[in-house]
């Protein structure tokens, strides 16, 4: 055989279950292990290549050619689309308007098991011809979950016809009216947004993810109200870094709009660090304040809190004159541990501080998770330097 000729993979007398099981446990995250088990043998090229396909991100820029890749891969080798089932584009402007649009056009079709597809990214073309290879009516897979801002939602109306199983909508740039009749997406039970006013009417809404500017002029969460029969997730997703919110007070809106919460998230998304003190409810509004424990009891269903945190260093219990600083791991845990023991039904708390410093914002994270474990509710202790949103947020499950 001369070098020139690429060599087949060895034939090893391993049962598919058992490359199954290897693959497994390399795991998703170990894609490069993955492609080396690829050359070991036809079967473990089987396996290793549905694990590999079946989430796939591509991240199109100028001057590079990963989408090119990816669409040639599952155009040419048909057991290869099949395999997908998460794919995530994010598509700035290299894109070639003729060419990686026909290429698309071609490739998305051929993906007939998808069900998780998130689109990001400029979106320079304001056609409708321009927007069809996503929303051709030869894609006949049916998406469980769809993320969206790269398409304007003028051209959506028919893929909206089209995608009647999606669960979870994500429309993180989006501002509103909501953008489907209500006869269309009939399943839908999580939706995230850009602001509170984008949550449409007469739908039984599960999960709800908002991401806004918490300031005194828009922390009135009262449109809430309407989903407090059916809402059990609801994470807060601030960005603007401003000073001026207050959490306890948000909190407190969120305990009497949706007071059935089984799962509830804050998360900061920029860098402004002050100090803030809880206060118990019954004490006068405008002092310092954060997260408190009293308001958190007042949601006798929660199991699961996190907190993830840029502008709050530090958490002040005014009557015990206690400080918990959430720089120090043992303060960290402190307040969980204080948290749980006054919630009864919680059975997992996340409490992370951003510890990156500006301007390039290099660093880590500090993160404490307490677990409650086991039939006698002893709690599992885990310290970390990254925060996973989307590990710890009930919203995707």
């Amino acid at each position: 055989m001369t070098g020139s000729r690429r060599k087949k993979p060895i034939q090893l007398p391993f049962p598919p279950e058992l490359c199954a099981l290897i693959c497994e446990e390399v795991g998703t995250e170990r894609k490069r292990d993955l492609l080396a088990l690829c050359r070991v043998s036809q079967l473990f090229r089987d396996e290793a290549q549905r694990l590999i396909f079946r989430t796939v991100v591509v991240t199109q820029r100028q001057n590079s050619s990963p989408l090119e890749s990816w669409c040639y891969a599952v155009t040419r080798r048909p057991q290869l689309a099949p395999r997908v089932y998460s794919l995530r584009l994010t598509l700035d402007h290299g894109l070639d308007l003729t060419s990686d649009l026909d290429k698309l056009a071609r490739a998305l079709p051929k993906c007939v098991n998808l069900k998780e597809l998130s689109v990001g990214g400029r979106n320079w073309f304001s056609h409708e011809s321009h927007q069809g290879w996503a929303l051709s009516n030869k894609c006949t897979f049916r998406l469980d979950k769809f993320t969206n801002s790269y398409f304007k939602n003028k051209f959506l109306s028919q893929f909206w016809n089209t995608q009647s199983e999606i669960r979870l909508l994500s429309l993180p740039v989006f501002t509103g009216p909501f953008p489907c009749h209500s006869d269309q997406l009939p399943n839908l039970i999580g939706l995230e947004v850009a602001n509170i006013q984008a949550l449409p009417t007469g739908r039984p809404l599960e999960r709800i993810q908002l991401l806004t500017q918490w300031n005194p002029a828009m922390t009135n969460l009262s449109a809430l109200v309407q989903y407090s029969s059916t809402l059990t997730t609801l994470n807060l997703v601030e960005y603007h870094g401003s000073t001026a919110f207050s959490m306890h007070r948000i909190l407190a809106q969120v305990a009497v709009t949706v007071p059935n919460l089984v799962h509830l998230g804050f998360a900061e998304l920029r860098r402004q660090r002050t100090t803030y003190a809880p206060v118990k409810p019954e004490q006068p509004q405008g002092m310092p304040d954060a997260i408190s424990v009293p308001i958190l009891v007042r949601f006798q269903r929660l199991e699961t809190f996190f907190c993830h945190l840029y502008n709050i260093s530090h958490f002040i219990d005014v009557p015990a004159r206690k400080a918990y600083s959430l720089d120090e791991p043992q303060d960290q845990e402190a307040f969980g541990r204080l948290t749980m023991a006054a919630c009864g039904k919680l059975r997992r708390i996340t409490v992370a501080l951003d510890m990156r410093t500006p301007p390039e914002f290099k660093g880590d994270d500090l993160v404490c998770t307490l677990t409650r474990t086991g039939r006698d509710g002893d709690v599992h202790v885990e310290h970390g330097t990254r925060f996973d949103m989307d590990k710890v947020s009930m919203f995707w499950v």
